[in-house]
């Protein structure tokens, strides 16, 4: 363990901002779930999987739009945020439990209702319903993914390590197990900038 944060101290920090291990460990089994389905490896210059030092952790990108990403607690509950068709889309059982919307600039070969967004949940509420959720993020993957004809930006930053984790259960059970969890509860003034300024183009 202690190699492995010598080897990325800023992963061990991503992870930390998780509630515990059980959550982390269900974040990391999406991740891994969506690039096992969209059959997407880890050397396809297409997306990246990487730890940040913004106000949100361990994106999954696809052709520079987020796909899935850690959030910040809300009123002590931790949240994930995902990528959704748009507000004509919104199903009736997401209504209660949205608790933040984020709309990205509009590309050519979106859908002409609207543009997709990024959308803020509980983690019990994504965990409860992910077949439904995951349904749409991959459609929303798979059209990112044939839309990028080259590298998507910042492939640079793809961290080989947190693909494995993603991907390797060993590998993620034995990492988590040494992670001192934190929670992602404070908000400084540039993640309320990025909120306002639209934060998902």
């Amino acid at each position: 363990m202690a190699s492995w944060g010598m080897f990325d101290a800023r992963l061990i920090q991503n992870l930390r901002r998780f509630s515990g291990q059980e959550e982390a460990a269900a974040y990391l089994g999406l991740v891994g779930d969506l690039l096992s389905r969209l059959a997407v490896t880890g050397d396809d210059r297409r997306f990246h999987f990487n730890p940040t030092g913004g106000p949100y952790f361990l994106p999954l990108t696809i052709n520079n739009r987020y796909i899935v990403m850690k959030g910040r607690d809300v009123e002590d509950v931790p949240t994930w945020w995902l990528i959704h068709p748009g507000p004509h889309a919104l199903m009736e059982m997401e209504a209660d439990a949205l608790l933040h919307t984020l709309t990205f600039a509009r590309k050519r070969y979106d859908a002409p209702e609207s543009a997709p967004m990024l959308v803020q949940f509980p983690v019990a509420f994504v965990r409860e319903y992910r077949e439904e959720l995951t349904a749409r993020v991959l459609d929303l993957a798979a059209r990112e993914l044939s839309a990028c004809r080259g590298t998507t930006p910042c492939r640079a930053s793809h961290s080989s390590l947190a693909y494995a984790l993603a991907l390797d259960d060993e590998v993620r059970e034995e990492m988590l197990a040494g992670v001192a969890f934190t929670g992602f509860t404070r908000v400084g003034r540039s993640f309320r900038r990025w909120e306002e300024e639209g934060g998902a183009s």
